[in-house]
């Protein structure tokens, strides 16, 4: 009888200690000077840490700060699979768990609490409706969009896809990854052996399309990057440098941006300036294309060697010349 009594006292303190914990579940408590329950209808309660409940409406607030973020420096909103995606987060969060029958004596929930579950099951589906809405919307126009940026990549100098773009920004005129495709085909569709009429007509719808997207998104680095491309052809460099500035403002260390910047110099005719800045893509801290700028720093070098020699080849045609001119003159003598 001992050994079984012996045996028994820690099931009864473990069973006992559970009905005190159960009953302390159901009272309430102080935060700061509001009183709230601790077991409150529409949300997941504490003594439920572990449930699927809890599981949820925490990755579902992961996420959806991850999308915030995210939208914050990036057009990620406007691709209707995102937008779908967040509504259902936000229908997560509307209702993160199962609401259960008040018990018998359960002290009511407070007007916080109440206000707090409104906001969330009046807020959370109102924006996620909309999201939802928008998404099947503009889901024609991201269909056009991909139409058009599959014909471009099969065929890159045609212009094909243009009827897919129009369309595409037709529905969504304010989608700036539709104009940077429109303005890119117009520059890969040009061809040395056009006319310069047809050429320059290319450079300038390139440019205002360039210059849409870059109105709807500053941050569009590639856009940028193609746009100055097109002002140094149009002859425009001083705001081709101020496009690339711009761009090197929001990612002072991305490699392709002083690749960019070192190719404009170039252009420009800027041999010194294109130098240091292929050096610095060569060491770029994020995206470096080192292949990319060794390949510009054996350009100039070449052309320095080539200038050299030129200028050797002067001189001493120069310096012939002389020589001949002074044999002229003593012959004349």
């Amino acid at each position: 009888q001992f050994h079984a009594a012996l045996k028994a006292w820690p099931e009864s303190l473990f069973g006992k200690s559970r009905l005190v914990l159960s009953r302390a579940r159901h009272r309430r408590c102080r935060v700061g000077h509001r009183c709230c329950e601790i077991e409150q209808p529409g949300f997941p309660s504490r003594n439920l840490r572990g449930s699927d409940d809890m599981a949820l409406v925490i990755g579902a607030i992961a996420a959806l700060a991850a999308v915030l973020a995210h939208a914050c420096f990036d057009f990620v909103l406007h691709i209707p699979i995102l937008a779908i995606i967040t509504s259902a987060l936000l229908a997560i969060l509307a209702v993160p768990g199962q609401k259960k029958a008040p018990l018998v004596g359960e002290p009511r929930v407070s007007k916080f609490a109440s206000g707090t579950c409104l906001f969330t099951r009046t807020v959370c589906p109102g924006i996620g409706t909309a999201l939802l809405i928008f998404g099947v919307m503009f889901a024609r126009s991201e269909w056009h969009f991909e139409m058009a940026r599959l014909r471009y990549e099969s065929s890159s100098g045609s212009l094909k896809q243009l009827d897919h773009l129009r369309q595409a920004r037709e529905i969504d005129p304010h989608n700036p990854f539709a104009h940077n495709l429109g303005a890119d085909a117009y520059v890969a569709a040009i061809d040395p052996k056009m006319p310069l009429v047809v050429q320059e007509a290319y450079l300038k719808k390139a440019e205002t399309h360039y210059r849409s997207a870059l109105k709807l998104y500053t941050q569009e680095v590639f856009g940028a990057i193609g746009f100055a491309e097109v002002l140094d052809a149009a002859g425009k460099s001083l705001e081709a440098e101020r496009v690339l500035n711009n761009a090197r403002t929001w990612v002072p260390l991305y490699g392709p941006v002083m690749q960019a910047q070192a190719e404009h110099w170039l252009r420009v005719g800027n041999v010194e300036l294109a130098e240091s800045y292929y050096h610095e893509a060569r060491d770029a801290a994020a995206f470096r294309d080192w292949r990319a700028a060794l390949s510009g720093l054996e350009k100039i070098a070449e052309w320095r060697k080539l200038t050299a020699a030129n200028a050797k080849i002067t001189d001493d045609e120069g310096q012939t010349e002389k020589a001949s001119t002074t044999e002229d003159l003593a012959d004349l003598e």
